[in-house]
């Protein structure tokens, strides 16, 4: 997905969507009156967007950073690092690849996707790793993975 609202208005929104700590109000309030002063107004369609679950968010997110660890391993050069960590993403919106990855352990939709943005999957563990090593510097609650569905075999 390619943002196409204004960069204050991109940062505010994102903040919300991934949860980010309380802290984050300072930067939201800095948004906040930044689209202001551009003069920036929501679409007033009478019923706010339903709030998403953060859960599942930051199970996505975890997915994602673990899929762009596994490009930063396997790509020396930092623009051609950052173009396909940036394909990568722009693609992670696509309703098939939302599905594995809100559907599998971590491990296992990071193994599913990396050969469709043409990783090896053979280390999605260590993937998902650098992944929540990476969200913890972030101070990010840690993520579990979604519970396994019982057995009615």
């Amino acid at each position: 997905m390619v943002e196409t609202t204004p960069a204050p208005a991109a940062v505010a929104r994102l903040c919300r969507e991934f949860g980010l700590p309380a802290d984050t109000g300072q930067w939201l309030a800095t948004a906040d009156a930044a689209l202001e002063q551009l003069g920036y107004a929501p679409a007033d369609d009478g019923e706010a967007a339903p709030v998403p679950d953060q859960a599942v968010i930051r199970r996505r997110l975890r997915v994602i950073m673990a899929l762009g660890a596994a490009i930063q391993a396997g790509t020396e050069d930092e623009a051609e690092c950052d173009r396909r960590f940036f394909a990568m993403a722009e693609q992670m919106d696509r309703p098939d690849l939302v599905e594995i990855a809100d559907g599998f352990p971590a491990a296992e939709a990071v193994a599913r996707l990396c050969p469709v943005f043409g990783l090896p999957p053979e280390e999605a563990e260590r993937w998902v790793e650098a992944s929540d090593q990476y969200l913890a510097r972030l101070d990010l609650p840690p993520v579990k993975d979604r519970p396994e569905p019982p057995d009615t075999g």
